[in-house]
């Protein structure tokens, strides 16, 4: 019996011995190829290659996609003309700013003309005419270029305010500080809508300004035309009842009929508030992103807006969206209050 123990334990030691040398040489042969493998990437790329590989390996996916930001009213007069040129313009976008530059291009509504009269509205009483008789610094052209913005929307029912020359002096200030844009505003020229080549995908703005005449007849034609032209086809409205949070049936009706007709996003400007958003046909329809830069203060609905990111992807034929709230504080500022 004593015989048998003695068998066993050296065997067992022996198995010991044995699985012991096992790990010992497999564990050297897996260094020996770590070491291999570093020495091979250490030989065909440096530091500064393997950088070089990962910004290319990014910016080729990047290119696969196009990014802009959306938003809705913008008014430079006023109270915010005020603060402009006491704190500077800077004061006011700064805290939004990198939200704007954080696409390729930041869109919105001028909500009236850049021209070199002087303010009537500033200091009037409130719902008196001149209180609704806007026009903007024409340093604000180069404001708003300074913050990413590649296009905005001009149809609308104040670019009229001073009257034709104001809209052509709208139109001369914002080719100046190479800011484009597009909009029905009742004039007679052929510049109501922009095709934007972005990297390699061209987007189409149009707009349908329920305040121009001929509206449905102008925003049918430059779609058709649009649509054969392009990638993708943008509609920038202006329309609905101001301070109202729900669009009418009337704009739910014509917003169907731009999709059926062949947009693939609706943006809405004009009631200065947040209106609800609709999933019409895999299409988006947002009926009013409310205000943007405004000094509307007397409720908290026309305080909060809606920037709206909307991604293109040419490739895989896919638009997505990422929505933020902002907010106008009274001191002029419009800031980010929930992404």
């Amino acid at each position: 019996m004593k015989k048998i123990s003695i068998i066993l334990f050296l065997g067992f030691f022996g198995v010991c011995i044995l699985c012991g040398w096992y790990v010992y040489v497999n564990k050297k042969e897996q260094i020996k190829l770590q070491d291999e493998n570093k020495q091979f990437i250490s030989d065909s790329f440096d530091a500064t290659q393997l950088t070089e590989l990962s910004r290319d390996i990014n910016e080729s996916f990047s290119d696969k996609t196009v990014s802009i930001v959306f938003a809705g009213d913008m008014n430079f007069d006023r109270h915010i003309r005020h603060v402009g040129s006491k704190k500077g313009y800077d004061f006011i976008l700064k805290d939004v700013g990198n939200l704007m530059k954080s696409g390729d291009c930041f869109v919105a509504n001028l909500e009236g003309p850049l021209t070199n009269h002087d303010s009537v509205s500033i200091d009037s009483e409130i719902g008196s005419a001149n209180n609704y008789k806007f026009t903007f610094n024409p340093l604000v052209a180069e404001i708003l270029r300074n913050y990413n913005t590649c296009m905005v929307n001009i149809g609308n029912n104040h670019i009229h305010n001073f009257g034709d020359e104001g809209v052509k002096s709208t139109k001369a200030y914002l080719k100046n500080a190479k800011v484009s844009y597009f909009g029905d505003t009742g004039l007679e020229e052929n510049d109501r809508t922009y095709i934007k080549k972005i990297k390699e995908t061209k987007i189409a703005f149009a707009n349908y300004n329920a305040f121009s005449s001929d509206a449905i007849k102008h925003i049918n034609e430059d779609i058709d035309n649009l649509k054969e032209n392009s990638d993708f086809v943008v509609v920038y409205t202006h329309w609905g009842v101001e301070f109202s949070s729900i669009s009418r049936s009337n704009e739910r009706d014509i917003a169907h009929q731009l999709i059926d007709r062949g947009a693939d996003v609706i943006i809405g400007s004009h009631p200065h508030v947040v209106q609800e958003s609709e999933k019409y046909n895999g299409k988006m329809i947002y009926y009013s992103l409310g205000n943007f830069i405004f000094d509307q203060y007397f409720q908290p609905e026309t305080q909060e807006g809606l920037l709206v990111r909307v991604t293109f992807d040419k490739k895989n034929d896919i638009i997505s969206f990422q929505e933020n709230t902002i907010y106008m504080k009274n001191t002029g500022q419009t800031v980010i209050i929930k992404n």
